[in-house]
């Protein structure tokens, strides 16, 4: 008898949890835990959305290389280790329906000029006209990993002193922690208040 009522009570608690789990995943309330306070402050530093989060939907995100660069599969697999399995970077062989295109141009005055689009809260498009120059030097690691990095979420420009020029850029801890912070949690949670908008 006092095994059946042990039983029970721990069947119904396990009944409570998956109800108050599945609440909060379908009604898109994140728990204030999920993020700890030094990954909301990496993410209001480096991020794009002060107290929001702002970044690439979850799923697959279609990354077009219309350069010469042959390096960008390393770079693509290092993010994807780093952010985790909701967000995938996957290289496309069409420009069209990818949502990140990489051109070269020989005209270009900068090493690289960026047009992004946001749909709310989330990255819809990122275009990256590179120079020649860049594309075919050789530092074209360092520029490449400099500008997936930023694509990712991750704004290194935010802290200068720290990260320097894109030529001097490292993922180190910080780097990794935010973006994994980052895709932890969805588009538009509110840092300050654990909700999402």
């Amino acid at each position: 008898m006092k095994n059946k009522l042990v039983y029970s009570l721990v069947f119904i608690l396990a009944v409570f949890l998956m109800a108050n789990y599945s609440y909060c995943v379908l009604s898109g309330n994140a728990s204030s835990d999920e993020l700890t306070d030094s990954e909301k402050s990496l993410i209001k530093k480096f991020g794009y959305g002060e107290n929001y989060v702002k970044r690439w939907p979850d799923g697959i995100v279609k990354v077009y290389n219309g350069t010469t660069y042959k390096g960008l599969p390393k770079i693509i697999k290092t993010i994807n280790q780093i952010i985790g399995e909701k967000t995938i970077f996957q290289l496309s062989k069409d420009k069209k329906t990818s949502k990140v295109v990489f051109e070269s141009y020989a005209s270009n005055k900068y090493a690289a000029e960026y047009k992004w689009s946001w749909k709310g809260h989330n990255l819809e498009k990122w275009v990256i006209s590179l120079s020649n120059k860049y594309i075919h030097g050789s530092k074209n690691n360092k520029f490449f990993l400099s500008i997936f990095i930023q694509i990712a979420g991750f704004n290194y420009k935010a802290d200068e002193k720290k990260y320097g020029e894109w030529w001097e850029f490292l993922i180190d801890r910080n780097v990794k922690k935010m973006l994994k912070a980052l895709y932890k949690v969805p588009p538009g949670y509110n840092t300050l208040t654990g909700e999402v908008e």
